[in-house]
């Protein structure tokens, strides 16, 4: 409930936000992930966070909770086929720093600043202001 209100308070002040897309872009895409393991205070779940630009432009993103907490043959499937793309050179994977984290802001309750911070990263504008 406190992360529900956190977001329409959000929402409330910030009602000429929106997304803008250039004409000019390459498509090359960008995707930024994050998750918070056993962070949610009531039930001790993790979440997960990402997001995909193509070129600048902001293209998906979506935060969930997961549903349970699975240490399975999955996992262990995933891990590898990761591995195996990343030497291949078909991933690759940079270090972000905390505050640069742009999947921050879709997992963790961050305070006014940090939060602006990564939305203005994000590509959301106000349509209302003058450019």
């Amino acid at each position: 409930m406190k992360a529900t209100l956190h977001v329409l308070r959000y929402l409330k002040t910030a009602p000429g936000n929106g997304l803008l897309y250039s004409a000019n872009n390459n498509l090359d895409p960008d995707g930024f992930a994050y998750s918070n393991w056993e962070t949610c205070p009531d039930t001790r779940r993790s979440i997960i966070g990402f997001c995909v630009f193509l070129e600048i432009s902001l293209a998906t993103w979506r935060s969930m909770k997961q549903r349970t907490v699975s240490r399975s043959k999955h996992i262990e499937i995933d891990f590898h086929l990761i591995r195996e793309n990343i030497n291949d050179g078909l991933i690759n994977l940079l270090h972000i720093s905390s505050s640069a984290q742009l999947a921050d802001s879709f997992t963790k309750s961050l305070s006014t600043r940090p939060f602006k911070n990564l939305v203005s990263k994000l590509g959301v504008r106000n349509v209302y202001l003058p450019t």
